[in-house]
């Protein structure tokens, strides 16, 4: 693609280029894989900046850099004159080839998610109608839910998360090629997970959603946003990027939510506990039947405008409820009916990793696997299954808290664990670059210890004693791993799936 059609609504600060129909071979952000012909994206991560790697970059063949600031490493000036381009200045004769040509850009990130756009899915961008789901809980779920509703509905629809990519929301350059490659093969809809940090790093700022749905905004993720009214900004800037929002107003953050200047569309409320636009009522919650509530749309002129309909949902639960209710928005403003929204919210039997239950040998004890890593979640979870707890049952847990993450949410799980549950066993999850125990003692702050617990570090024997020593009646909940197959330690990613490691104990 000719260097121009790249950079389509890319605002350009400065730059040296001379010829913009020059042919593109392709987009990377890693010098080190850059090929002939290649544009480098310079971006700032944690831990490096692509601003040091030019000259590497140049050095591999790469057409032009795109920078935030023009200043190649080895060029022997402490900065680049800001209107010309170095040759020359330091008297070194490759410098051209080294730091030039170059586009400096007010965010290589935006740039960077525009151009993938550009490259790939411009051309099919008409296609599909999108949605998107964001919050700190809940988005999987939900956007499966979604999905599901779509599918019975008729729409060809493609589903894009945690789940199914590995990550909440792909980086652009999986991200766009595979949007791209869904229209081709005739999709009609997307459905996809929005995370903080994919808004917060402006990878979705290229697209248009004809529906965006929020959840909910508890305590997560403030190692990288640092603070609540970050995390909040990054989570309201998808409402600057569709045609229709759906906002949960029980929520404690809705309000905060939607005082926002990145708020632009029109919002549609959603309501257990007062007038809304949508609106619950009647709810049944059953660990073993899943939930069942009343749904009713007023006020807005879409499929099921003045209709109240009974759902039911194996998602068990009542936290669910919400999540349900979301998707059944959004599946509104699509114009399903109200038919096909109650029956694809039932078609869907569990989504892996989110209460899923797993089947073992004694059938005495009931396992379930959740995703549960936050505060709130985990304490969602352990009321959800304490309220289905009958005499003599005890709850027991299994959780650990992730390495190189917020640390102070450590303390507050463990305070919920012990509020919770009947036994606990504190564990490792993905302890990262962190020691294993610096972690386990941090959790343990929480902890009463006047409650029952244990301490096993290596996961795969805390799972092996819960098992060992469960009791008849016992629910054991693991929380944390969810869906992920693998272990992260700081010897890198090792296979690692609870499910197997269950099984082997019998």
């Amino acid at each position: 693609m000719k260097l121009s059609e790249l950079f389509r609504d890319i605002t350009i600060e400065e730059t040296d280029v001379r010829d913009w129909s020059i042919d593109i071979a392709g987009i990377s952000r890693d010098s080190r894989s850059v090929k002939k012909g290649e544009l480098f994206v310079c971006l700032r991560g944690s831990a490096d900046d692509g601003h040091a790697h030019i000259a590497q970059a140049m050095e591999n063949g790469a057409a032009a850099c795109v920078v935030e600031e023009c200043i190649p490493p080895a060029c022997g000036l402490e900065a680049v004159c800001a209107n010309k381009a170095c040759v020359g200045e330091c008297g070194a004769p490759d410098m051209k080839r080294r730091c030039s040509p170059y586009i400096r850009v007010r965010s290589t990130r935006r740039a960077y998610a525009f151009l993938w756009y550009n490259l790939t899915y411009r051309e099919y961008s008409g296609a599909m109608k999108l949605a998107a789901v964001t919050g700190t809980n809940g988005k999987t779920t939900t956007t499966h839910m979604l999905c599901s509703i779509l599918r019975t509905a008729g729409f060809k629809t493609a589903l894009i998360g945690t789940v199914t990519d590995g990550m909440t929301t792909p980086d652009p350059d999986i991200l766009y090629p595979q949007l791209a490659q869904y229209a081709r093969e005739g999709y009609e809809c997307a459905v996809m997970e929005a995370s903080s940090h994919a808004l917060a790093l402006e990878k979705l700022s290229p697209l248009r959603f004809k529906v965006a749905a929020f959840t909910n905004l508890t305590r997560d993720h403030l190692d990288f946003h640092k603070t609540y009214e970050n995390y909040l900004a990054a989570k309201a800037k998808l409402f600057s990027l569709c045609d229709i929002g759906i906002v949960n107003i029980d929520d404690a953050a809705s309000s905060d939510l939607m005082r926002s200047p990145d708020v632009r569309c029109p919002m549609l409320t959603l309501s257990a506990m007062e007038r809304a636009d949508y609106t619950v009522s009647d709810v049944v919650s059953s660990m073993s039947d899943g939930i069942a509530f009343r749904f009713t749309c007023r006020g807005y002129a879409f499929a099921s405008r003045g209709h109240s309909i009974a759902v039911h949902s194996a998602m068990p639960g009542v936290f669910n409820v919400c999540n349900a209710a979301c998707a059944l928005a959004c599946a509104d403003v699509f114009g399903v009916s109200a038919k096909a929204c109650a029956d694809g919210l039932a078609a869907l039997t569990g989504v892996a990793g989110r209460m899923e239950r797993v089947d073992v040998p004694r059938g005495d004890i009931i396992v379930y696997i959740d995703y549960a890593h936050t505060p709130d979640a985990l304490e969602n979870v352990l009321r959800a299954v304490r309220s289905s707890l009958t005499g003599g049952q005890r709850l027991v847990l299994l959780f650990g808290c992730g390495g190189d993450r917020d640390h102070e949410k450590r303390p507050m799980m463990g305070r919920a664990a012990s509020r919770f549950a009947d036994f606990t066993i504190v564990t490792s999850d993905n302890t990262r670059s962190e020691n294993p125990s610096d972690i386990i003692a941090a959790i343990l702050k929480g902890i009463d210890k006047e409650r029952p617990y244990i301490v096993i570090e290596n996961r795969r024997e805390a799972i092996k004693y819960a098992m060992t020593t469960a009791r008849p009646g016992d629910v054991i909940l693991l929380c944390g791993k969810g869906h992920e197959r693998y272990e992260i330690t700081a010897d890198g990613r090792h296979d690692f799936d609870e499910r197997e490691v269950i099984r082997s104990c019998w």
